[in-house]
């Protein structure tokens, strides 16, 4: 179970109304982007699919490391009792708004994610994890037939030697054209 009552710097606020009034670390809050809906989270993204925030405080020398939207819940409400999940009804993994956060179990949060349209995601441009756009895809592809190195198309374009070499063979972006 997750709980915020090791936290140093933070602590469970009871019937908090407002951002300012739950106890999280200022540096947390220097990654929140509060708005009248969603507050985005501007801080560390993980690599997946979704693009949830994440963030790290340490206690007597010891990273603790948290889904930032998870961490907002257990601020705002307490424990996330043990098999339960932390969902958005906003469907933006980034949100870190506890209006927009609720509970559920596993096959609540399955169902949200194919209503949302997250269980399969979309190829190309039209992926929200995509890291580079179809024209640089292109670009890619004829940087590298005219002799660019994987490893400084991964530098320039800052992405991993393993994407390049998706990109350049055709196994990624299969939609495009390869290079000619």
């Amino acid at each position: 179970m997750n709980t915020i009552n090791d936290l140093p710097e933070a602590g469970v606020t009871a019937g908090a109304e407002t951002a300012t009034e739950l106890a999280l670390p200022e540096s947390f809050w220097d990654r929140v982007e509060v708005g009248p809906g969603c507050w985005n989270w501007t801080g560390a993204l993980s690599g997946g699919d979704l693009k949830y925030g994440y963030f790290t405080i340490w206690n007597d020398g010891r990273p603790k490391t948290w889904r930032a939207h998870r961490l907002m819940w257990t601020a705002a409400n307490g424990p996330i009792p043990e098999g339960l999940c932390i969902l958005h009804r906003c469907n933006n993994p980034r949100c870190v708004n506890p209006d927009h956060l609720y509970l559920g179990d596993h096959k609540d949060n399955a169902r949200d994610r194919k209503e949302a349209g997250h269980e399969r995601p979309q190829h190309g441009g039209l992926n929200f994890a995509a890291k580079v756009t179809e024209g640089q895809v292109l670009e890619i592809r004829r940087l590298s037939g005219e002799g660019m190195s994987g490893v400084a198309l991964a530098r320039r374009f800052e992405i991993s030697r393993a994407n390049v070499s998706l990109i350049v063979n055709g196994l990624a972006w299969r939609h495009l054209p390869l290079a000619g």
